[in-house]
């Protein structure tokens, strides 16, 4: 098999992956492609030895490719650039809007290409694009808009958790390095056009007639759904629709892929054939099927630019264009090359892309099916009907139609569900059991019924053609039998289960085990790499063998959730407890969801055996609705109940009981918990006294002072955990003695000036203080009064905003303390260790972690 593009792809790769892991290479690889470029393009022109060429091009490539991903990774900014003005201040943002505004669960996302910054009398020009966000859907806004906005501006940056997503990478792949909030919409106002936006406008307005279309009959699921596969727009498909495909291992359905590309170019195909067919130069010339191929191209290639140009799209066009252009010239049609040139098409004009979940999965899957292309047709036509004799009977004619049409798709589902098992668990650490029997029956649906007559629909609508609305009905109707079937699916027991993810390495292992089974000639070998992948599937995600973590030690992770608090315990024996979840509520971005799940996953964590929600504040208990139901715990610890819980609180609780999660309430009254040798004390709140019978405690001070309070204690080593307790609490703490003395203390309610007074920090007497807070937040946390006093105490200070994740490790003698994604050591204090003396080090304020960016 001849794959000349695969080398230039493998040495794009290459570059672009070195350049990820060492972002500061292009300022060797530039001087280096400078000084090779000359000389090796000499070498690719004059030589006659087709290596040396082949060698010099490969290189050249390589410090292309590594000096450009460089380059937008970690670039030298110039003077007027938008990431000089990220300081977090309000400003007055002048710029055009360069694509089409995104609805997200929290709002509206605008790329906007800065041009002025307002403010303080004066304008001065700026370059660079920002990504503003937005409360609230902005229906008037289109691509090419002058907008002026009021945003506070920051420089993108990661959350800084173990194996969290690189948002800070990918935004930088695509030229973005400054986000900015704005309030509400008010703050932003529409000034006019800008020159030089009429193909991507006329596209928008394309877009919003057909959704327009789609949606007249009122929303709905089936509505939704119509939009999310003709026009890559899953803003109103609600998320658990979403889930129910995933559950079912059908997701890959709602992307624009190769089957809608295909419809749509057979749909041009088939119209313009006849038409060409009355013209006898055509026929005489021996273009019929050519001129009809590059006919139906016109309407292909308008409806991947409709679709928003989605990868997978993008990989379907490319090759489209690669078939059309062989076809064209009599060459046989070469896939595998077609897909590599469209993997380079997309490497090089948009490097995030490689980065991006729709190009692994979409790239997988159709090489999968490649592989197993010449097995189907060497089986059909040993098949075929004129190779057998005689007619046959029922039961042999059941057999064979088994053969000729059920059998191609069951073996092409098992190779694409096969090969992207270790994409899903890498990337969402779970895996569908029911996938292959379901793409049986959801794929013809969607693919011969549902997405044809939804296209029709749109494709009328847009036109205003009649019987449009009865072409819709269809679609609708369609659209709504497949939703009832996944969800029928879904609802199987065990149809999808959560796994742990694999290391960037042991994926890469994997991968080259399913490749090997492809290559390798002989049967044996096929069927060893096959079994080797199943085994170390097992071993890598659905087991904690190579978690790393070691027995008998004390594990807290501080995670940094933005604006809230996640902690999680892992005791000596393995066993797991999860203290709060961040924040979830409607208008903001479910921390549970995107932030606490993949971390546990990451970990190898496909169960908790414990939940504990401090307090009835949405920062706090939001995202733990997500992770009781998809890790199912066995019990929830919660304060007593109050007058002062909110409706979402009540609601979340509820929500716990119908999963089967029992609920333990804690009180100061109990005696202390015992789990695997680590105490655990509860401090508060107390038990509600009043008349009897009453079930809910009063809270004069409001919903934080009902916080949990708890102590954990391992050997000689005490942390109290804090919640949001304020200055009554901790004053009435002090009571406790020596029974709140601890060397780390989780410092209460994220550092506000409230909290954290003198006298308490004399009584718990820390070492180690631990503040969970959102990066630059609305409300100024931690203060600055807070952080002065825990200065002035000696106490060394560890920020989730500034630090990233915080990992505490201790065997009840010494503690170590893990910052940031990459697990750098931020303290570590000797066997012993008195509560108060002088400090080695000093404070951890002012440390700075390049992951996440200065601590300005």
């Amino acid at each position: 098999m001849n794959l000349p593009v695969a080398f230039a792809l493998v040495a794009w790769l290459l570059g672009t992956l070195s350049a990820w892991h060492a972002r500061t290479c292009w300022h060797v690889t530039l001087p280096l492609l400078l000084c090779a470029a000359p000389p090796g393009l000499a070498i690719v022109l004059v030589s006659r030895r087709s290596a040396v060429r082949a060698m010099c091009l490969l290189v050249l490539i390589f410090l292309a490719a590594a000096t450009r991903t460089g380059a937008r990774l970690a670039p030298d900014f110039p003077q007027d650039h938008l990431a000089k003005e990220a300081s977090g201040n309000p400003v007055l943002l002048e710029g055009v809007l360069a694509d089409e505004p995104e609805r997200t669960d929290s709002g509206s996302r605008l790329l906007v290409d800065a041009a002025w910054i307002r403010g303080g009398g004066r304008s001065r020009p700026v370059c660079g694009k920002a990504e503003l966000y937005v409360e609230g859907t902005l229906q008037e806004l289109r691509v090419g808009d002058i907008v002026l906005a009021e945003a506070k501006l920051s420089r993108v940056r990661n959350l800084g958790n173990p194996g969290e997503f690189d948002r800070q990478g990918r935004s930088h792949l695509r030229g973005v390095y400054v986000r900015g909030t704005v309030k509400d919409e008010s703050r932003i106002v529409r000034l006019g056009p800008a020159p030089g936006y009429g193909p991507e406008r006329a596209i928008q307005a394309v877009r919003e007639r057909v959704a327009r279309f789609l949606s007249a009959k009122g929303p709905s699921d089936s509505c939704a759904l119509l939009q999310a596969l003709i026009l890559a727009d899953r803003s109103e498909l609600p998320e658990a629709v979403v889930e129910s495909f995933r559950s079912s291992g059908v997701s890959h359905v709602l992307a624009i892929s190769g089957l809608h590309v295909a419809l749509v170019w057979l749909l041009g195909y088939g119209i313009s054939k006849p038409i060409l067919k009355r013209f006898d130069r055509v026929l005489l010339a021996g273009w019929l099927k050519k001129g009809s191929a590059l006919a139906g191209l016109v309407p292909a290639l308008a409806y991947v630019c409709v679709s928003g140009s989605p990868v997978t799209a993008l990989r379907a066009a490319c090759m489209l264009l690669c078939a059309t252009g062989a076809l064209l010239f009599d060459r046989p049609a070469a896939t595998w090359n077609s897909l590599g040139v469209a993997a380079l098409f997309l490497v090089v004009t948009d490097p995030e892309s490689l980065f991006s979940v729709s190009f692994a999965l979409s790239f997988a899957s159709v090489a999968s099916i490649l592989s197993v292309a010449p097995l189907l047709t060497s089986r059909r036509s040993s098949s075929a009907p004129g190779s057998r004799s005689g007619p046959l009977s029922f039961g042999p004619r059941l057999l064979e139609g088994f053969r000729r049409w059920l059998w191609p798709a069951l073996v092409v589902s098992a190779a694409a569900t096969v090969a992207t098992l270790p994409l899903c668990a890498y990337f969402f650490q779970r895996i569908s059991l029911v996938g292959i029997a379901a793409n049986l029956f959801v794929v013809p649906l969607i693919g011969w019924a549902v997405l044809p007559m939804g296209l029709l629909a749109g494709l009328a609508g847009a036109l205003g053609l009649p019987g449009a609305q009865v072409v819709l009905e269809v679609a609708l109707q369609a659209s709504g039998l497949s939703i009832r079937l996944v969800e029928l699916l879904a609802r199987i027991p065990g149809a999808s289960v959560r796994v742990g993810a694999p290391s960037w390495v042991e994926l890469v292992l994997l991968m080259a085990l399913l490749a090997a089974a492809r290559v390798f000639p002989r049967r044996s070998c096929k069927i060893a790499a096959l079994v080797l992948f199943a085994a170390g599937f097992y071993l890598c995600c659905g087991t904690d063998l190579f978690s790393g973590r070691a027995r008998g030690t004390l594990e807290i992770t501080f995670l940094s959730v933005g604006q809230g608090e996640s902690m999680l315990i892992v005791l000596p024996d393995g066993k797991r407890m999860l203290v709060d979840g961040g924040m979830a509520r409607e208008g903001v971005s479910d921390a549970g969801r995107w932030v606490v799940a993949p971390f546990l996953g990451k970990e190898r964590i496909r169960t908790l055996d414990w939940i504990v929600a401090s307090h009835g504040h949405p920062d706090h208990y939001g995202g733990l609705r997500f992770v009781a139901e998809a890790f199912r715990p066995a019990e929830l610890w919660t304060g007593p109940p109050a007058v002062c819980d909110e409706e979402g609180y009540r609601s979340f609780l509820a929500s716990c009981l119908n999963l089967g999660i029992r609920r333990k309430i804690l009180c100061s009254a109990q005696e202390p918990l015992v789990l695997d040798g680590v105490t655990i004390e509860i401090l508060h709140p107390p038990c509600p006294s009043g008349k009897a019978g009453e079930s809910e405690a009063g809270c004069p001070a409001g919903p934080n002072n009902q916080s949990l309070v708890m102590r954990l204690a391992y050997r000689d080593v005490t942390i109290l955990l804090t919640g949001d307790i304020e200055a009554a609490v901790e004053k009435r703490l002090l009571d406790q003695g020596e029974r709140l003395k601890a060397q780390v203390l989780k410092v209460a309610h994220h550092g506000s000036r409230g909290s954290s007074s003198l006298a308490f920090l004399d009584a718990v007497s820390p070492r180690v203080a631990v503040i969970s807070a959102g990066y630059r937040n609305r409300f100024g946390f931690p203060s600055e009064q807070v952080l002065a006093r825990l200065k002035e105490r000696g106490v060394m200070v560890l920020r989730t905003d500034l630090d990233g994740a915080i990992r505490l490790r201790t065997d009840g003698h010494k503690i170590e303390a893990l910052c940031g994604p990459a697990g750098k050591r931020c303290v570590s204090l000797p066997e012993k260790t008195p509560f108060w003396g002088p400090q080695k080090g000093g404070s951890c304020v002012g440390r700075s972690f390049p992951d996440l960016g200065t601590r300005d």
